[in-house]
């Protein structure tokens, strides 16, 4: 095969629910990852031939959704022949962050070991598992570290024939990747490590440039070549992903300091600190939806409805996991289009936004820096603000956010600098970072440019530690929690504030007397009355955040994300669990 001189530059999202690929020749705009007919990688032994006007995707499809046949066999133990080809694909990128291995083998990539393309497509075989936690606290499992390395090295070897096929050369290939801040240090150190050492032996002999940036990072420079910000102005990213929220600001283009937490998308489907045996009651309700009425788009359609119903009955673990099977059957069955009619998940959605924007704002008080113009969202967990706004200026967002931070600032601020926020969000949010990616590298030269900017988290208002200086979780003493605890209360005063004065009503369709919030009866999770039992359950929130990342990283493990949303994870799970009781 005659290889092209052709260089690529390739950017790799690998996320916690969600991985996203995206290539470009030379200089020219991203686009995601595709195989099509003119460069498949896969060879079969008997044609597909078109049969009733199916689409490219079911051409090749159809075999693995009526049978246990050959084509099935491909998809499961191989690659899909066609990914993200023709008109709604079956298998595409951004696809998800889960690995399929045959039973009792040892893990090998793309032998033993493959990316579950199929996952919430198919039925499992009896003949592998799944795994999907692939991204946090991979230290102590070295199954888990093996299983990441197969995944990353199977989408190296597609990224490596893509080219190749596409009169590239590997060797001028330039890659670019992105971890959370929030990432435990020695997960980091292992995809450090292995990018290195996977890049190696896919391209042996060949020295393959790349490029770490924080997942917030990447989104400012897509932002900036389509127009929306512009370098004099300051610039906030804020990519809420499945696993964890980041954060950039930018200042005259130029990044300056970065933090990260584990309060994200997936934040609003697991079950606080219980575990996968806690009580979640929007699973339940959403569930009942799904057996009820989800599949009333697909019921024309007897191969969707087979995938469907084939994929769901094999959801049996966590809360979480049957959430995102309904959102990988999204552009099927319209299954966000339910949160747009429903006040009491848009209220948490609001709730959980708020969060954000509250610490966010503490951040840049601390930091002395005035709260930017420009708010540019990217991460599937964005995902939430269009159920809030689904118009395309978001205005109603805009005058919330402006209305909410002029609560918190308290009139220390010109009210003209809330006024003059502009909320830049956009549809292809999971796209977003690996766009941005390839942005980067074509501002940058082949030998690199060192990351400005610095790394942070608060610890209460006001007190900021950095990430090149160890902050154990055991120095939370008494007065530091005494401190994280009224942060949080002030946090939940400014909501309630605001949501009692903003006319949620007109602007989002939440009707805050039917969510009966304020009639719960004096339980712990009402924000509408900060009484002493609210205190309480702040206090008893922090300590169950405390005690799970103990358990997860050890008492000594240095932490790198703001205890600040410690107990906001309890405390969203039992308001949730209080609306939809």
């Amino acid at each position: 095969f005659r290889i092209g001189n052709i260089p690529y530059n390739v950017s790799v999202d690998f996320g916690t629910t969600n991985t996203h690929v995206a290539i470009a020749p030379n200089r020219d705009d991203a686009k995601k990852f595709t195989i099509g007919v003119e460069d498949i990688q896969t060879v079969t032994y008997s044609a597909h031939p078109d049969a009733g006007g199916l689409t490219l995707s079911e051409i090749y499809a159809k075999e693995s959704i009526i049978t246990l046949g050959s084509m099935q066999s491909i998809v499961h133990q191989f690659v899909p022949p066609i990914i993200g080809e023709g008109y709604n694909p079956y298998y595409d990128f951004p696809t998800r962050t889960v690995v399929s291995t045959a039973k009792n083998r040892d893990i090998y990539p793309l032998f033993t070991s493959n990316v579950a393309f199929f996952h919430s497509k198919d039925r499992v075989r009896g003949d592998e598992t799944i795994e999907s936690e692939l991204k946090w606290e991979l230290s102590g499992s070295v199954q888990k570290q093996s299983l990441t390395q197969a995944y990353l090295e199977q989408l190296l070897m597609m990224i490596k024939h893509k080219i190749v096929m596409n009169s590239g050369n590997p060797a001028n290939m330039r890659l670019v990747w992105f971890l959370p801040l929030s990432l435990d240090q020695p997960s980091v150190q292992f995809f450090k490590k292995n990018w290195v050492d996977l890049l190696s032996r896919v391209f042996p002999g060949v020295q393959i440039p790349d490029k770490q940036i924080t997942e917030s990072e990447a989104p400012f420079y897509y932002f900036q070549s389509i127009g929306r910000v512009y370098g004099e102005e300051n610039t906030l990213c804020i990519d809420i992903g499945g696993g964890s929220t980041d954060v950039s600001f930018f200042e005259k283009g130029n990044p300056i300091f970065f933090t990260s937490f584990n309060f994200a998308g997936n934040t609003l489907w697991n079950n606080g600190y219980h575990g996968k045996h806690g009580v979640n009651n929007i699973l339940n309700y959403y569930s009942n939806i799904g057996v009820q009425g989800l599949m009333l788009p697909i019921q024309n359609n007897p191969n969707l409805k087979i995938m469907f119903e084939s994929a769901r009955s094999q959801i049996t673990g966590s809360t979480l996991d049957l959430m995102n099977f309904y959102f990988a059957w999204d552009q099927f069955i319209n299954f966000s289009d339910q949160f747009k009619v429903d006040g009491n998940i848009k209220f948490l959605f609001l709730f959980h936004y708020s969060a954000i924007l509250f610490h966010i704002y503490k951040l840049c008080e601390a930091k002395n820096k005035k709260i930017p113009r420009y708010f540019c969202h990217s991460g599937k967990g964005s995902k939430m603000l269009h159920a809030l706004d689904s118009s395309n200026n978001k205005e109603s967002l805009k005058k919330y956010v402006s209305e909410f931070l002029k609560v918190v600032d308290g009139g220390k601020s010109q009210s003209s600098i809330f006024d003059e926020i502009s909320i830049n969000l956009v549809g292809n949010e999971k796209e977003i970072t690996c766009n941005g990616g390839i942005e980067f590298l074509k501002t940058i030269p082949t030998s690199g440019v060192p990351i400005s900017g610095t790394s942070l988290f608060l610890v209460t208002s006001g007190e900021l530690k950095t990430l090149d200086k160890a902050f154990k979780i055991t120095e939370l003493d008494e007065s530091t929690k005494e401190k994280i605890a009224n942060d949080i209360l002030e946090f939940l005063e400014a909501f309630a504030k605001t949501t009692k004065s903003f006319n949620l009503e007109h602007f989002f369709k939440i009707n805050v007397d039917s969510i009966h919030l304020n009639q719960l009866n004096g339980t712990k999770v009402d924000i509408y009355d900060i009484n002493t039992s609210v205190i309480q359950n702040v206090r008893d929130a922090l300590e169950r955040g405390i005690t799970y990342k103990k358990s997860k990283s050890g008492v000594n493990q240095q932490i790198n994300e703001s205890p600040f949303f410690f107990p906001l994870v309890q405390l969203i799970h039992e308001m949730g669990n209080e609306l939809y009781k």
